[in-house]
């Protein structure tokens, strides 16, 4: 499914808009540790421009089964960075620690 089907629709609209309107943004669900990890990591990173949405409080149901479709049906947080969707954050925690990680993708983004 190409990028631009995923961003049909008002839903899909809004969501690709929030998407490249901010240098760093992740997309939480409010029990999971990973993402509290990965929330924590960056505001201590301070990259520029950084946007959290909460699925579980904005009451944007539509906006999960959309990210879904853009990122694959993966449990976790859904971090993009400059627009990109950052996919390989568990597979580089193997190597590095997620504060290396997330770092590294902001400077190589710019957004730091």
């Amino acid at each position: 499914m190409s990028d631009k089907s995923k961003c049909s629709g008002e839903a899909g609209e809004k969501l690709c808009s929030v998407i490249k309107s901010h240098k760093v943004v992740v997309f939480t669900k409010e029990h999971d540790p990973l993402s509290f990890e990965v929330v924590e990591t960056l505001k201590q990173i301070n990259p520029k421009d950084l946007h959290i949405v909460n699925l579980d409080k904005c009451g944007c149901t539509q906006a999960e089964g959309l990210l879904k479709e853009k990122t694959g049906d993966r449990p976790g947080p859904r971090v993009f960075i400059d627009g990109k969707f950052v996919d390989d954050l568990e597979t580089s925690l193997k190597d590095m620690d997620l504060r290396e990680v997330l770092e590294k993708k902001c400077k190589d983004a710019g957004a730091l």
